[in-house]
């Protein structure tokens, strides 16, 4: 209990929204396999080790499961935000300029990567503009209802 209120760590998985921003939000200090067990252990997910090597593998990331996230370079900490985000299995991922500072391999490999999850996400983002004809196929294709009259 904190402040009067009751904390859950299993929030249910009613957090089917999740969030991606241009600036790195995770612990530099901490390796990318316990980045990714904390998030996970935060949502409450079930199966956690198991999710978490599944995430590794999916994002590329299995060969720099132990390394540092402070050193890892700016796509490659994007590619790990993606996967934090995606542990809990959200229907919504906000996107706030994802592959801004990004190298253009990074870039193209993140929206590679976007455009793999698209049957299972609905993506909004901002301020990239020119993204917006992805995201609309992306929303299209996702089958997701539509958040104006159905």
């Amino acid at each position: 209990m904190t402040s009067g209120m009751t904390y859950s760590p299993n929030p249910t998985r009613s957090s089917a929204t999740s969030a991606m921003t241009q600036r790195f939000g995770l612990y530099e200090d901490l390796s990318v396999r316990e980045n990714l067990d904390f998030v996970a252990r935060m949502y409450g997910v079930p199966g956690r080790k198991q999710v978490v090597d599944e995430s590794l593998e999916r994002l590329g990331l299995s060969e720099r499961q132990g390394q540092l996230a402070g050193s890892l370079s700016g796509g490659w900490k994007q590619r790990l935000a993606l996967a934090a985000c995606l542990l809990h299995q959200p229907r919504l991922l906000l996107l706030d300029e994802p592959t801004a500072g990004v190298d253009p391999k990074a870039r193209r490999d993140f929206w590679d990567q976007i455009h793999r999850l698209a049957a299972q996400l609905v993506f909004v983002a901002w301020r990239e503009l020119h993204r917006l004809p992805l995201i609309n196929r992306i929303t299209t294709s996702s089958r997701a209802p539509s958040p104006i009259g159905g």
